[in-house]
């Protein structure tokens, strides 16, 4: 908003983008129309490359030593990625301190940008992801005093690093380390090595530090601090499946939630006209967090329930972020030392469990009531993310057989109506774990684990190698089902890789544009009865 308050000219050919693509008897802008302004969404992009949500992903923690940009990363060190500074990057990006919308539009050096980072990283406004070299040394960084020079770093947050960093950057190059707390810490400015690190070496940086969940009595069962592994890996997929895919009904159902979120800004905005324009953000802030709320609670509150929502979300977050960090460093000693820390930590806890936990029971007694309420005034909404939360189970060591085959039980059971004498192939169609079961087989237990031999005719040159005409080509089908660079945890079963969010999602059987897995084979002599297979399967 600020940047558009600093450019007039921008804001005019928004506004003016606008009008041209909404009818003048629209009470509102819809959806729907916002998906016919492509200057709106390069002015969205803009605004997430040059001021991204936040200046540092969230840390993630080696799992094993790697080789990264031709830097060693110990085990157990933090990883940091300096978002901004990729953002900014004026090897990347022409005028990168300018605001200019423009790059985005076709022609411009940002068209088409991947904010994935699946293929290169150029911005990562939202974070990304998922052995010793030889030769190999630890980032550069600055010689610390022992013991005084670590806790003179925890003093600090990050954003108070931050121009300290990129003078660090400046002499040391786009990857240095700090002493910070009893281990390693990496800072990454360069978006090269963050693709090698996050999306090449995904799964041994997919973890994150353990600092503070044992002193706040905490379990790590949230997504963002879960460690990785099968918790993780099921809190993300219910978020994603359950609330917020686009190709999913989920995306329809908070509809009105949106639209009721607009209403309130619009509203707010204009009933503000002509004050003092600080009240824009604050006004801006609460919108989204009136829709945030419905999407986790399904219940629209009044105004001061959402300000006191948010509040504690963002004391708690504050303090975190700023208070925290001394415990890195020898917990056993500096939870003695800072107690006042823990205290405080834990009285903004029990706030938001205050504010949370009866929302999150009347969502419970909801869905134990025989009969279902219909919405109440416009207030309650039919689904929510908590919903989904209330019958999760976490997997426990050794159960996990177990709950694929009672998950497939399960949607067969509701798929198919009691009165049905068998299964029909149309019931398969409505069953997406028989699917994703199916998938996981045939990935990890391919029919063959080769495909039937090739014959060159022509010499011809494949991956820097010569293959002269008659030769016989082999091809291991089942070593790139289980290829840990493509696969996570490639030797264990998990259906859910195949479903929404997992890194299975959309695989492309045939291999017409990646091979992934490829138990019918691929190409011209691929298995005439893919389709029919699958379908007998």
């Amino acid at each position: 908003m600020a940047e558009l308050v600093k450019n007039p000219s921008i804001q005019s050919k928004l506004h003016d983008e606008i009008k041209s693509k909404t009818s003048d008897d629209h009470d509102e802008i819809t959806e729907e129309d916002t998906q016919k302004m492509p200057y709106l969404k390069a002015v969205i992009l803009e605004g997430l490359r040059k001021h991204p949500p936040g200046h540092f992903a969230l840390p993630h923690k080696a799992a094993e030593d790697m080789e990264v940009g031709g830097y060693l990363i110990p085990k157990g060190a933090t990883v940091n990625f300096m978002v901004a500074e990729m953002g900014r990057d004026e090897k990347e990006w022409e005028n990168p301190m300018e605001f200019m919308p423009e790059r985005f539009l076709p022609g411009g050096d940002g068209e088409g940008v991947d904010v994935t980072g699946s293929k290169g990283i150029r911005m990562m406004p939202d974070g990304k992801g998922g052995g010793r070299g030889g030769g190999c040394r630890v980032p550069p960084g600055p010689l610390a005093v022992p013991v005084l020079g670590n806790l003179l770093w925890l003093w600090h947050s990050p954003a108070d690093l931050e121009p300290l960093l990129r003078r660090l950057i400046a002499r040391h190059g786009p990857v240095v380390s700090l002493g910070v707390g009893s281990r390693l810490s990496i800072f990454v400015a360069d978006r090269r090595v963050a693709h090698a690190a996050l999306v090449e070496r995904g799964a041994a940086l997919a973890d994150r530090p353990e600092v503070t969940r044992a002193l706040l009595g905490e379990n790590g069962n949230t997504i963002t601090r879960a460690s990785y592994g099968p918790t993780w890996r099921l809190l993300r997929r219910g978020l994603v499946s359950g609330t917020l895919h686009p190709s999913t009904t989920r995306a329809r159902v908070f509809a009105p939630a949106r639209s009721w979120a607009r209403r309130v800004l619009v509203g707010k905005l204009a009933a503000a006209s002509g004050q003092a324009p600080h009240g824009v953000m604050d006004t801006l802030q609460y919108a989204m967090f009136c829709l945030l709320v419905v999407m986790c609670f399904g219940e629209r509150l009044d105004e001061a329930d959402v300000r006191a929502i948010a509040t504690a979300q963002h004391d708690w977050i504050v303090y975190f972020a700023t208070k925290m960090r001394v415990f890195a460093f020898c917990s056993t000693i500096t939870k003695h030392l800072f107690r006042g820390r823990i205290k405080m930590a834990l009285a903004l806890r029990r706030r938001q469990k205050e504010l949370f936990v009866p929302l999150i029971n009347a969502r419970r007694e909801r869905k134990t009531r025989t009969q279902p309420t219909l919405p109440e005034n416009g207030t309650t909404f039919e689904h929510s993310y908590v919903d989904t939360l209330l019958d999760l189970r976490l997997p426990e060591d050794g159960n996990r057989a177990l709950t694929d085959k009672e998950m497939l039980y399960d949607e067969i059971k509701a798929t198919v109506s009691d009165d049905h004498d068998e299964i029909t192939e149309d019931d398969t169609q409505k069953m997406p774990y028989l699917k994703a079961v199916i998938l996981e087989g045939l990935r990890k237990h391919p029919p063959g684990h080769f495909v039937l031999a090739h014959k060159a005719a022509e010499d011809i040159e494949v991956g820097g190698y010569l293959i002269p005409k008659g030769a016989t080509v082999n091809f291991m089908v089942a070593e790139m089902g289980r290829d840990e660079r493509e696969w996570e945890n490639p030797m264990q079963f998990m259906p859910e890789r195949f479903l929404p969010g997992g890194d299975g999602e959309g695989v492309d059987m045939t291999g017409s544009k990646r091979i992934r897995m490829m138990p019918f084979g691929v190409g011209r002599r691929m298995c005439a009865g893919l389709n029919t297979a699958m379908l007998h399967l």
